[in-house]
């Protein structure tokens, strides 16, 4: 019979999905910080973070117009009621 305790195959399964998911996240970075480190001195860091972090908002505030503007739930304002 089946224990109630042991997990069940597919749980099993769910979490070494997830470890592996988590292992391959931490080699990812440590290898992108490693190839930024071997060219880059860890000073630039500030100023590369600070000129990708300007385009990112400019896209934000475009995204938000552009989903306001084409938002299908409002009403146009001449069918507003009086």
């Amino acid at each position: 019979m089946h224990d109630p305790h042991s997990p069940r195959p597919t749980t099993t399964a769910a979490m070494a999905s997830v470890a592996f998911i988590m292992a391959y996240q931490v080699a990812s970075r440590a290898t992108r910080d490693t190839l930024f480190f071997s060219q880059f001195h860890v000073r630039s860091v500030l100023l590369m973070v600070a000129v990708a972090a300007v385009p990112a908002i400019v896209a934000s505030l475009l995204a938000t117009r552009a989903i306001v503007r084409h938002d299908s739930c409002r009403r146009p304002s001449s069918s507003a009621p009086p």
